[in-house]
């Protein structure tokens, strides 16, 4: 991921920097703003890519959950080598839930849940 990510964020870099009129020179402080700034904007974009691509794209990853639309449940807990989210809560079951609205919105039905019992959705 270290590669792409650095081709992805020179890439807005050079954007950034030729978007500026051609009579303004930048100094090195103001091209450290920008790349900076141009990382802060990109960086949850491709990390929210890259977790995408990994559980619902690539069928050889060790990650891949399911096509999109489709509910998919692990039932163990995550471990150092599930790589695909950052730090992942270790101790909880997991349900995954990619869904593609390009076409359509997508409706979501929930089970009533007691209330003394923890549920996040």
């Amino acid at each position: 991921m270290k590669k792409p990510l650095s081709i992805f964020l020179l890439s807005v870099m050079i954007l950034a920097m030729t978007g500026c009129k051609p009579e303004v020179k930048l100094t090195l402080d103001e091209a450290r703003e920008i790349a900076r700034e141009a990382y802060v904007y990109g960086f949850p974009m491709v990390v929210n890519y890259k977790t995408m691509y990994l559980y619902t794209l690539n069928e050889d990853s060790p990650e891949y959950k399911g096509p999109f639309n489709i509910l998919s449940c692990d039932a163990r807990l995550f471990t150092p080598e599930d790589k695909a989210v950052v730090t992942p809560n270790s101790d909880t079951p997991y349900c995954l839930f990619w869904v593609d609205i390009r076409s359509e919105p997508g409706v979501i039905s929930l089970a009533e849940m007691e209330a003394e019992r923890f549920y996040h959705f």
